[in-house]
């Protein structure tokens, strides 16, 4: 097909050359088109000849490529009428596994739509991606690929009118290289806010769940709402990001705690945060202090933490108190703290 290139537009040979393939695909077809009058010199072919064009028919090839993202095959059959593509079975093929597709595009208003069901490896559509997509993707690592059941849409060359809306599930990988077992979520993503509605995630017998999780690249923020936790709390910390992680390594539960979650944390930095914590756990261990069971609320707001309402069992005794830590100074924090302590052993 690149040698029918010559007869092509500048556009359409753009077009062909992000495909490339080891042998000719196999093309079968038909089409009609309504010619101008010879007695017209000068047709308007976009706007009289093309919206005439019937076309229909079916392909196949092996071994191709498209934009650098190699296939073992794909085939599909196709048709165009009224400035509208459809593929109705389009199905592409790796060694891990499948996409199917159904895709209908509007030559006219540049509106296009996608079904989705796939099992291949996302990893695999890196050199599709921009930079900065490139390195969120480079967070993730699987043993196995991904299904994603969905429904994508959107206008070309028009990024901000990308809709999306569907169903992933993954198994046995890892974000941040903090591992899990199992993640389930219904996902939607319009107008560059990104909502994982009703996620569940395990980590072995360990459970995350919330109503909902979202991401808005409009204000750099994840939001959570009625987020609910027995994973170890450090492990999420550290997939929130790297300086998050840091900052909680000094405080550890050596069995994971019960956590409720609810707020906003950045996707950049660690500034702009207003999240909410209710704690229930134990054994705890900070400094050289520790305890069974220790509850309480915290509440990290920018550069600061804050803990109230903190009830602890303390040394054959009981404590209770709140503190506060500040971050600004970039080494160490500021802090104070009030703490009661009856019956404890001061021994101990």
């Amino acid at each position: 097909m690149q040698q029918v290139s010559p007869l092509l537009t500048a556009k359409s040979r753009r077009w062909l050359e992000k495909f490339s393939w080891r042998h000719p695909p196999v093309l079968a077809g038909n089409g009609a088109v309504v010619l101008p009058a010879w007695t017209n010199r000068q047709p308007d072919w976009r706007g009289e000849v093309q919206p005439t064009l019937r076309l229909g028919g079916e392909f196949a090839v092996t071994n191709g490529a498209y934009l650098g993202v190699p296939a073992d095959w794909a085939r599909s059959h196709f048709s165009y009428s009224n400035r509208v593509w459809h593929l109705p079975d389009l199905e592409v093929g790796r060694p891990e596994g499948a996409v199917r597709l159904v895709h209908i595009a509007n030559d006219g208003t540049k509106d296009y739509y996608w079904r989705v069901h796939s099992t291949i490896d996302a990893r695999a559509l890196r050199p599709l991606l921009a930079t900065n997509q490139q390195r969120g993707l480079d967070l993730v690592a699987f043993t196995q690929p991904p299904v994603i059941d969905g429904e994508v849409w959107g206008r070309w060359y028009e990024h901000d009118r990308i809709g999306f809306q569907g169903r992933v599930t993954m198994t046995n990988f890892t974000f941040r290289e903090q591992t899990a077992s199992f993640l389930e979520s219904s996902v939607r993503y319009t107008n560059r806010f990104l909502e994982f509605i009703d996620p569940r995630l395990l980590r072995g017998t360990q459970t995350l769940v919330a109503a909902g999780i979202a991401a808005d690249f409009n204000t750099q923020r994840i939001h959570f709402t009625n987020g609910f936790s027995t994973a170890e709390p450090l492990v999420v910390a550290r997939a929130i990001g790297p300086k998050v992680g840091r900052t909680l390594e000094p405080y550890r539960f050596t069995q994971p705690p019960r956590v409720r979650v609810s707020g906003y944390a950045p996707l950049r930095g660690s500034r702009d945060a207003d999240l909410h914590f209710d704690v229930d756990g134990g054994p705890f261990e900070w400094w050289k202090f520790k305890v069974p069971r220790l509850t309480g609320e915290v509440h990290w707001q920018g550069e600061s933490l804050t803990l109230t309402n903190m009830h602890a069992s303390f040394y054959e005794g009981d404590a209770a108190g709140f503190a506060h830590f500040d971050f600004n100074r970039g080494r160490g924090a500021d802090f104070n703290f009030t703490a009661g302590v009856t019956n404890a052993s001061l021994p101990a």
